[in-house]
């Protein structure tokens, strides 16, 4: 049988991510070739662990420890999947409307 499609759900505190970049025209994601060696890196959430001590949502943009990000063996639709664990975070990132 052969699969395409899948849905991976992180555990042990762990959250699912994607790299993104800000940009004018918003949120790009990043080509792992042009990743650079930042201190911090921003991502978007895809999936989050149920024993999380914190509520994350689905599509929140945070800022992490770059170094704690693992890459996994597994692709989706959306890229490479990473792994970061939840005491990695630096924190979450609002945008805010220009008026």
């Amino acid at each position: 049988m052969h699969y395409s499609e899948f849905n991976f759900t992180p555990e042990n505190r762990y959250l699912s991510v994607h790299l993104v970049e800000i940009t004018p025209e918003g949120l790009i994601q990043v080509p792992e070739a042009s990743q650079n060696k930042r201190r911090f890196t921003v991502v978007e959430i895809n999936g989050v662990a149920p024993n999380c001590e914190t509520i994350w949502k689905i599509g929140e943009t945070l800022v992490v420890e770059a170094i704690s990000l693992e890459k996994t063996e597994i692709t989706n639709a959306s890229g490479s999947v990473y792994l970061v664990k939840e005491n990695f975070i630096a924190g979450r990132l609002e945008f805010i409307a220009n008026e």
